[in-house]
């Protein structure tokens, strides 16, 4: 999984924010389904996946519903583009996760955030289709994952049927408050004694650069520590994989 595009805007230039954001986007690949050989078992109901490259990334059933990453992408936001902040594509073996930042910023409990979300998609089916909200706290600079999904379909049946669904409240969605202060009042009130502090950093199991100089203390809680993680990962440009790592201390 590697970075192939990101953008962020600065704030004090008067950049074309919109053109930025269709040159980051149009580095998605795009994927379509191709007929398997007959000489294949069973080759009638099964298909190839294939993307730009012409590289083939899965086989999959003949039920199997294609989304394009790119194009879902561009149905989330289009409504508010000029309003994006920055934008990472990661693509690697057919898996595709984008993460996006908006402008405005919201407050809760005196934290300042811009909200934003990241959305997966796997045509290798180590993903559903799948969006989590994904803020970016903006005094710290840390950008959090939140592993929870507000949408989450398998590529089969009524999945573009649901998504259209989800698109109509996204933007509610997106600059919902709530969202934060959900994870937020959680995991601070959950206080982690020495134990469960090493027990949790030996199962992330990250680099040692990324934990370097995190130490426990006595009234140390989840929150506390997601942020000082966060805050390596983001200062250091860890790999996408890393954020999803610790992204886990904040499932429900």
């Amino acid at each position: 999984m590697k970075l192939i595009a990101r953008f962020r805007i600065p704030e004090i230039l008067p950049i074309d924010r919109v053109a930025l954001l269709e040159d980051c986007l149009n580095k998605i690949p795009l994927f379509h389904l191709e007929h398997v050989p007959t000489l294949h078992n069973n080759s009638s109901k099964l298909r190839f996946v294939v993307d730009d490259q012409r590289n083939i990334v899965a086989l999959v059933s003949d039920k199997y519903i294609l989304t394009q990453p790119r194009e879902v992408i561009k149905q989330l936001i289009g409504p508010f583009k000029y309003e994006v902040y920055g934008c990472d594509v990661h693509y690697g073996s057919g898996i595709v996760i984008v993460k996006i930042i908006f402008d405005k910023v919201l407050e809760y409990e005196n934290i300042k955030f811009k909200p934003g979300f990241a959305l997966y998609d796997s045509v290798t089916k180590v993903y559903k289709l799948r969006i989590c909200y994904a803020p970016y706290i903006s005094d710290c600079g840390n950008e959090l994952l939140f592993r929870k999904a507000t949408f989450s379909r398998r590529h089969i049946g009524l999945i573009k049927h649901d998504l259209q669904v989800f698109i109509k409240k996204f933007r509610e969605w997106l600059f919902n408050v709530n969202l934060l202060k959900f994870e937020y009042e959680r995991m601070q009130k959950e206080i982690i004694d020495k134990d469960t502090f090493e027990a949790i950093m030996k199962d992330l199991d990250l680099p040692e650069k990324y934990t370097k100089g995190i130490k426990w203390c006595n009234g140390y809680t989840l929150w506390q520590l997601y942020m000082d993680l966060t805050n390596k990962l983001t200062l250091l440009d860890a790999p996408i994989q890393y954020h999803i790592r610790v992204s886990r201390l904040t499932r429900v």
